[in-house]
């Protein structure tokens, strides 16, 4: 039975204190419902409250996706959790607390600090700008992903969450922004296409920075609670169009620098093949995964392996050869290949990755059709 969240006023701190664009009370209250809550009410409201488990909080309590989970799971037993200077505790019902504690929840709970037990994730209360710091920096560094890339991981992660703490106090939302990155990588493409060393190198640049930034609008649609299907759909649409935009940006764009048609033709086959594999993953997408996370997007040889998009552990031939074919990393190959004037070479890497995903696409597409791969149960995942 999922259960109840009673929410406390702690001795120090100020619950309509904002973080992140949203007041804690209000950030506490979204996050214990995301993760399991059947509902949330004040502590003085305890008599109302259906039958099954009981979960205390202090209303200052940030508390990363993890912690909340393991606390808010049917089958977690009673526990006492540290909580910066406050606690979280989970009763079996709510007949089980004692007065003293619905009383003054922190002292009571303070008294039984012998049987605090360790939990995952991170549990704090915000009493002032220092805590506040604290628990942004937590918060922000639980959006990561074991599926990010190598370049993710390293460059374009950090770059994305400094950007996502700034947007997270404003109003703008993820949609609005996968359109901002978009426009920002098309007109990349097209400065791109004007050719020349300096405009060729600007253009790759505009696109790489567009892939850095893309990953804010998945960060703060968590961070904000906006996840939606049609986010998922408006990032993956707006990847693949800079994305092919930026094939073409570069063929056209060593045609006007060299005077050879031969780039252009290229990077319109380029192109063409690119947009028939990304109907093939839209097509299981849309019919198999039901989602419109790119990444939920699997090869029929990897049906049934849960670990295959993500980046843990050790890495084979294969890994290694979707590690060279992920956004992240090719967007900034073929910028640092551009910069080192060699966008030649970026663009035969550009044809040859085409080719090869449009051959296992068609592939896919035949197996498919043909019912030697099993259908794969729904995945829900954050856009990004």
């Amino acid at each position: 039975m999922k259960p109840t969240v009673l929410v406390y006023e702690p001795r120090e701190g100020d619950a309509e204190r904002r973080l992140l664009g949203m007041t804690l009370r209000e950030r506490l209250a979204k996050s214990c419902m995301r993760d399991g809550a059947v509902e949330v009410r004040s502590i003085e409201l305890h008599d109302e409250v259906m039958p099954g488990p009981v979960l205390l909080v202090p209303s200052t309590l940030v508390a990363t996706q993890a912690a909340l989970r393991s606390l808010l799971d049917e089958d977690a037993r009673p526990q006492v959790r540290v909580a910066g200077k406050s606690f979280v505790a989970r009763f079996s019902d709510v007949a089980s607390i004692p007065a003293e504690a619905l009383a003054d929840p922190e002292g009571f709970l303070a008294a039984r600090g012998r049987s605090v037990v360790r939990g995952p994730g991170t549990l704090l209360t915000v009493t002032d700008k220092a805590t506040a710091r604290e628990a942004e920096n937590a918060l922000l560094q639980s959006l990561r992903k074991s599926v990010d890339g190598l370049i993710s991981r390293t460059i374009n992660r950090p770059m994305s969450l400094a950007t996502t703490r700034y947007l997270a106090r404003t109003t703008i939302t993820p949609n609005q922004w996968t359109v901002v990155t978009a426009i920002l990588g098309v007109l990349g493409a097209v400065v791109m296409a004007q050719g020349g060393y300096l405009l060729l190198t600007l253009g790759a640049l505009m696109v790489h920075l567009s892939s850095v930034l893309d990953g804010c609008d998945g960060e703060l649609a968590r961070i904000k609670f906006k996840s939606s299907k049609i986010g998922e759909w408006l990032d993956t649409i707006a990847d693949d169009v800079v994305n092919s935009s930026m094939i073409l940006g570069l063929g056209f764009g060593i045609t006007a620098s060299t005077g050879s048609q031969f780039y252009a033709t290229l990077s319109i086959i380029g192109w063409s093949l690119y947009i028939a594999y990304t109907a093939v993953v839209y097509h299981h997408l849309i019919t198999r995964a039901r989602t419109g996370y790119a990444l939920d997007f699997k090869w029929w040889f990897e049906e049934g392996n849960s670990q295959a998009n993500t980046m843990s552990g050790k890495l084979t031939a294969l890994d290694i050869v979707k590690l060279m074919l992920r956004r992240d990393f090719f967007v900034f190959a073929f910028f640092v290949l551009t910069a080192v004037t060699l966008p030649q070479v970026a663009l035969w890497l550009a044809f040859i990755g085409a080719v090869i995903t449009f051959v296992l696409g068609s592939m896919q597409a035949v197996i498919v059709v043909r019912g030697q791969a099993p259908r794969r149960r729904p995945v829900l995942q954050d856009a990004e």
